[in-house]
């Protein structure tokens, strides 16, 4: 039995999502899918203590006489990051050695972006607070990074390869 068989209500959003995929580029789902789940993620951290209650539920994971007890929040900070910049990292390694920035006229345009995405949050701290005696803020920059994935995605035909390779 087929989705397109099924009377289910499952089955009935299969079809719609597969008949959505069909008619829609991949990236431009992706990047809608994106878009939803932030303003989920937006409004959830905003109403109610559900969201600082979830991130500080325990996860254990044993192994043997072993084992590690750590908040959701540490998990992720932790072992999830280090598991990411280490995949960005070999794609960094495999696009300067293989890939699309093998030429040093076509890395400079990504370099500088990403030497000015280190100094500008950087830069504007400093700005706001000159003496260096208030704390930092908590919230990192990274999580432009897939914004800027959602934006080149839906205007990648006006945008030169190279600089979309950079940041795809």
């Amino acid at each position: 039995m087929t989705a397109t068989d099924s009377p289910t209500r499952l089955g009935r959003i299969a079809l719609r999502i597969a008949n959505f995929r069909e008619e829609s580029d991949d990236a431009k789902l992706a990047a809608g899918f994106l878009l939803a789940a932030t303003l989920v993620a937006l409004v959830w951290a905003n109403v109610g203590d559900s969201y600082q209650s979830f991130w500080h539920t325990s996860l254990t994971v044993s192994i043997g006489d072993y084992n590690i007890a750590l908040d959701l929040k540490h998990w992720v900070n932790d072992a999830l990051m280090t598991l990411f910049f280490f995949v960005v990292g070999l794609e960094v390694k495999r696009e300067l050695t293989i890939g699309e920035l093998t030429d040093r006229a076509r890395a400079a345009v990504p370099l500088v972006a990403a030497i000015a995405g280190l100094a500008f949050p950087a830069a504007l701290f400093l700005l706001l607070n000159p003496t260096g005696k208030k704390p930092a803020p908590g919230v990192s920059w990274s999580p432009r990074t897939p914004r800027s994935y959602w934006v080149l995605s839906c205007s990648s035909a006006r945008v030169a390869p190279r600089v979309c390779a950079s940041s795809c």
